[in-house]
């Protein structure tokens, strides 16, 4: 995007593609996230800043600010981009993270700095005794992260990537606001007719902000090593959310009220209230009459009106 603006370079070709149909804007939005993916194996990270990272930053910033027409349009891109970081590239780096920078952490012994030690409260003589003096040197045990023993050019690879991955989902957040789409699952495809309305007061500002602490991170080898942490923590966390969200939305099919016909067209749970709402189902379609003569009352139904009857009194 333009910095000045926070408007998309692209923004002329957007329109058109919006004026056309739907199929080729659907077609562009796929293909625009293809080009975003990447094979680690194959990820160049040479240069100051590599060039996927700028080229993914580029597609990032002009498919966020694309104007999405529909629901439907928004799901493209939504599921592409969630795909890629939560189910094929994400896990992936994720791997690699987790093999070669694992979290190893020891007790380091501080000793607490003499400065600190003088700054003690000390009382004068005929207060509580005289004068209260502190050992000469005191320990402070804490646990601490281990240094990593990977080398600079690995770390710049998997850092790379992370970054690309991370924008990834930045911008998904970012679309996700511009459109007020509150849940963290996928969007029905019963909504995709549905036209997108775009809340004009989040801008491309909020955006290029996230992106800029993102683009710093190779400047030093603490921040690389903070942007893949960064990147794996996320990775556990909002994919947890995220499955539970598609677990929630797949429970709630089950819990559906029948419609008029007393049919439900997704199976009922097996257990807890919709094997409640299964079993009354059942019961109203049960005669009722039927249990009643097979418990042994048949002598008292025809002693009252029942055909059997009626022929004998005649």
């Amino acid at each position: 995007m333009v910095e000045a603006t926070h408007a998309p370079k692209l923004a002329k070709l957007l329109e058109a593609l919006k004026s056309g149909k739907k199929a080729s804007l659907k077609k562009f939005i796929n293909n625009f996230c293809k080009q975003v993916d990447f094979d680690f194996d194959e990820l160049d990270a040479s240069g100051t800043i590599p060039g996927h990272v700028l080229y993914a930053r580029f597609c990032l910033e002009n498919l966020a600010l694309l104007d999405f027409p529909h629901f439907e349009e928004l799901a493209v891109f939504l599921n592409a981009v969630e795909a890629m970081v939560l189910n094929t590239t994400g896990p992936a780096v994720g791997l690699v993270i987790e093999d070669e920078m694992p979290k190893h952490y020891v007790n380091v012994e501080t000793p607490l700095h003499q400065d600190v030690l003088q700054q003690q409260p000390q009382f004068g003589v005929g207060q509580m005794g005289g004068v209260m003096h502190l050992p000469p040197t005191v320990i402070s045990t804490a646990p601490r992260l281990a240094p990593l023993s990977i080398d600079d050019s690995r770390l710049r690879k998997i850092t790379a990537a992370c970054m690309i991955l991370q924008m990834e989902w930045e911008t998904r957040t970012f679309i996700r606001r511009c459109y007020t789409i509150k849940n963290n699952g996928p969007i029905p495809p019963k909504d995709y007719p549905k036209l997108a309305s775009r809340n004009n007061f989040i801008t491309g500002k909020d955006l290029w902000e996230r992106f800029n602490p993102i683009m710093r991170a190779l400047d030093t080898r603490e921040s690389m090593i903070k942007q893949c942490y960064d990147f794996a923590e996320l990775l556990d966390v909002d994919r947890d959310i995220f499955v539970d969200a598609e677990g929630v939305d797949a429970l709630g099919a089950g819990y559906e009220t029948p419609n008029d016909e007393g049919e439900n067209g997704t199976p009922l749970p097996t257990s807890g209230r919709g094997r409640k709402r299964k079993s009354n189902v059942n019961m109203g379609n049960t005669p009722k009459k039927a249990r009643s003569r097979a418990s042994g009352s048949k002598k008292k139904g025809r002693n009252s009106k029942t055909p059997d009857g009626d022929e004998d009194s005649d």
